[in-house]
């Protein structure tokens, strides 16, 4: 059931996405334009693959000089972790959707990122920007209406994942180079 509703979510963002697109300066091989063009399971690896940059950019640009109090670490921290459970659930979307294409699709979504960016790194991050937003925001909530108890019982396999996975030592870190005096790099 729950692959079904995925799929006609991702079908219509595709509608959303347009609105998207017009408003924006749409780069006919950017990352907008492809997420329009893509499979279903294409199109949940790019939502995957934009949440994980954010998640990185967020990080980077509080750990990049330091100087943040505890609080506000903190609640970064929170968001990064938001961005990664939306990056894990996009990613289980994919792999429900086709575990034999899986592979096939995420190597797809992979040259298109690498191809997109050597064509213009600043439109490119522009664009994977409002992916992510539109995933972030649009499509994710459209998934959580859609079928809230899969999307919770995947973002609680990711938090199952996180912890066994040394989370609370990433967080340690992450916290620890984001509340050190600020610094030049």
């Amino acid at each position: 059931m729950y692959l079904k509703k995925a799929t006609i979510m991702l079908v219509a963002g595709v509608v959303q996405i347009l609105a998207v697109c017009h408003a924006a300066a749409l780069n006919p091989n950017g990352f907008l334009d492809r997420y329009q063009k893509a499979s279903n399971q294409e199109r949940a690896l790019l939502c995957n693959s934009a949440m994980f940059t954010k998640a990185a950019d967020v990080s980077n640009a509080a750990t990049l000089h330091g100087g943040l109090d505890k609080s506000q670490s903190e609640a970064i921290w929170a968001q990064i972790e938001q961005l990664r459970t939306k990056t894990f659930v996009f990613d289980q979307i994919a792999r429900s959707m086709s575990p034999e294409g899986y592979e096939t699709a995420s190597k797809a979504v992979m040259d298109a990122f690498v191809a997109v960016h050597l064509e213009n790194d600043q439109l490119a991050r522009v664009e994977e920007a409002q992916l992510a937003d539109f995933c972030g925001r649009r499509m994710y909530e459209a998934l959580r209406v859609a079928d809230p108890r899969d999307m919770d019982r995947l973002e609680a396999l990711y938090m199952s994942v996180a912890s066994e996975s040394g989370n609370e030592e990433g967080k340690a870190d992450f916290l620890k180079r984001a509340t050190q005096p600020y610094h030049e790099d």
